[in-house]
């Protein structure tokens, strides 16, 4: 079965479903006239398009450049070797100068860490002679108290007391109640507790 009976057999257009560039129909021997396929993209009634614009040359002929007269200057060999040694002694000279920069910089940033590490070093030794020293007399404090039982009491107090406020804020905190007012009724706690410790130690 070919198309053009499968079209037949549907309904014919109403003129509104007409498009409007198919409103004329050609016949078959309009289809072979000579020229015809022209025919085909206008409408019969239309009007050709209007003739594009002419530009008008205003130059002369003059004023265009003799093919035959030599317009192309040649350049010595001897000139571009020049040139090219120019170059490359300029470059060579601003490559040498960064050159010397950078090594100025290097040296002047070495020499700069060296200080500051020297520094350093010389603050993180003093330092910890003066914690070695600090250790040192808190140990000779511990060891000529070691007799004194308030020393002694002092001393398992406050480690028994740092770990039951430990263990506490721990707890309150996994219950989700521990804030700063908790803590700071603790903090008031141990400064009362300190307190009346340093008073009965004296």
């Amino acid at each position: 079965m070919s198309y053009a009976s499968q079209a037949a057999k549907l309904p014919k257009q109403s003129p509104e479903e007409i498009p409007p560039s198919f409103e004329y129909k050609l016949s078959k021997k309009d289809l072979y006239k000579k020229g015809s396929l022209c025919s085909l993209n206008a409408a019969p009634n239309a009007s050709r398009a209007p003739a594009p614009p002419s530009i008008e040359s205003t130059e002369s002929s003059s004023s265009y450049n003799d093919v035959s007269s030599p317009h192309v200057s040649s350049i010595k060999s001897e000139d571009l070797h020049s040139e090219a040694s120019k170059t490359s002694q300029s470059a060579k000279e601003k490559t040498s100068s960064l050159s010397e920069k950078a090594s100025s910089k290097t040296d002047d940033f070495s020499a700069s860490a060296s200080a500051n590490y020297d520094k350093a070093k010389s603050t993180a030794s003093k330092k910890a002679s003066e914690a070695k020293d600090k250790a040192e007399v808190a140990r000779d404090d511990l060891s000529a108290n070691r007799d004194n039982p308030v020393v002694m009491g002092n001393a398992v107090v406050i480690a028994i007391t740092a770990i039951g406020l430990g263990v506490g804020a721990y707890q309150k905190h996994k219950k989700g109640e521990l804030s700063w007012g908790v803590v700071g009724a603790w903090a008031g706690v141990v400064g009362v507790f300190a307190a009346g410790d340093y008073y009965l130690s004296q």
